[in-house]
């Protein structure tokens, strides 16, 4: 039986999620993404709460009571809107799955039937490898495309990570460590293909720290670049780590600078 395309299924997130989500991010102040600036931007109730008893800050059902009528409200407003991002990713999903297993010469594992894609007021974007899930805000289709495209590259392109290096751990595929910083690098490699551009025309970019970073007075993308034009998608990926993996302290110091 042929193995049928993954599919991105949008849903709503739940208040319980939210809070979930919001604390941790209220934990991180310092660093390139100050996320507790973002969760008191969006929630002001969090921190008129947590001002005056930071140990309170552990607990998701504080943080629940405190957005609860403000969450409430949104959805009430915003109920529909995983449906309108459903109709609106479905008219790509089965070309694009396609085109990325494609680039990335690998097939989509057996046990990825579904992605989903959980949908809600959240001030940051998570998404976690091992359950090939990601979240997001109210945004416009265009984003709702292009966001749906980039989570997928990395859940596949860590399944190809798995290929190329068996003796690999969960932990290297999130923050801060330096296969992490491989993959964010890579989206600008991988979907910029013309396959992927035929399905959706877009300039696909890393973080924009990653285009300043000089390594032996090169732009260190621009040498990325030159190395997936010169060799196939597994020999590129692994002199990209090779080249980062060498020049660690110098990518992370004007990465995170």
């Amino acid at each position: 039986m042929k193995k049928e395309l993954p599919k991105i299924k949008f849903g709503n997130m739940s208040v319980d999620e939210v809070a979930e989500l919001l604390s941790w991010t209220v934990h991180e102040s310092d660093g390139p993404f100050p996320l507790s600036g973002y969760s008191y931007e969006m929630y002001p109730e969090l921190k008129e709460v947590f001002s005056c008893d930071p140990d309170k800050i552990n607990c998701t059902n504080i943080i629940k009571l405190a957005i609860l009528k403000r969450y409430d409200e949104y959805l009430d407003k915003n109920s529909r809107l995983p449906d309108e991002y459903q109709e609106v990713w479905d008219k790509y999903n089965d070309k694009f799955m396609v085109a990325l297993s494609e680039r990335l010469d690998i097939k989509w594992p057996k046990d990825c039937s579904y992605i989903e894609a959980g949908v809600g007021r959240i001030p940051i974007y998570p998404r976690d490898i091992k359950k090939r899930t990601f979240d997001i805000g109210k945004m416009d289709h265009k984003w709702v495309i292009e966001t749906s495209m980039h989570e997928c590259c990395h859940f596949l392109f860590f399944e190809k990570w798995k290929e190329l290096y068996p003796d690999w751990k969960w932990e290297d595929f999130d923050s801060p460590h330096i296969i992490w910083y491989l993959s964010e690098m890579l989206v600008d490699q991988i979907l910029n293909c013309p396959a992927i551009q035929d399905i959706f025309i877009n300039n696909f970019r890393a973080y924009d720290s990653f285009y300043n970073v000089k390594i032996n007075g090169k732009f260190m993308m621009s040498h990325i670049s030159d190395i997936f034009k010169d060799d196939s998608i597994e020999g590129a990926i692994k002199k990209s780590y090779d080249y980062i993996l060498r020049n660690e302290e110098t990518v992370r110091k004007q990465c995170d600078g």
